[in-house]
């Protein structure tokens, strides 16, 4: 985990094993998956959650416990690892857009009580963080 910003982190991985990306694109020198966390003075979320099983076990020894995880869109390369992460983290809320909450419970069988919608122009205080 590496610090970017005043309480901003980038977690990623580097997946060197990944030959070709949806089946079309070659992928010589394999993907990363990226990541990041953002911690508030009461609050922390994490961004995205990534293929990876690795990305599981890197959080854990960091020792995050996110509030939140933002889910950007509910294609596997950003959300593959979610059900495991929510098994991790029983009180973790899922933000994301309706389309994708829709997606979430029909592709991952994330149960809706787990997702919250969010809303164009919505915000999320985290305590001196806000995201929007």
């Amino acid at each position: 985990m590496k610090e970017i910003s005043e309480g901003v982190y980038y977690l990623g991985l580097h997946d060197y094993d990944r030959k070709i990306f949806d089946q079309l694109v070659p992928l010589p020198q394999g993907t990363t998956y990226n990541s990041y966390f953002i911690r508030g003075a009461q609050k922390c979320a994490l961004i995205d959650a990534k293929f990876a099983a690795r990305y599981a076990d890197m959080l854990a020894a960091e020792n995050i416990v996110p509030h939140y995880i933002i889910c950007n869109h509910a294609e596997p390369d950003h959300t593959g690892v979610l059900p495991q992460l929510l098994s991790m983290f029983p009180k973790t809320e899922v933000l994301c857009s309706p389309k994708c909450s829709e997606n979430l419970q029909n592709m991952l069988h994330i149960s809706p009580d787990r997702i919250r919608e969010v809303k164009d122009g919505e915000e999320l205080d985290l305590g001196g963080q806000t995201l929007k």
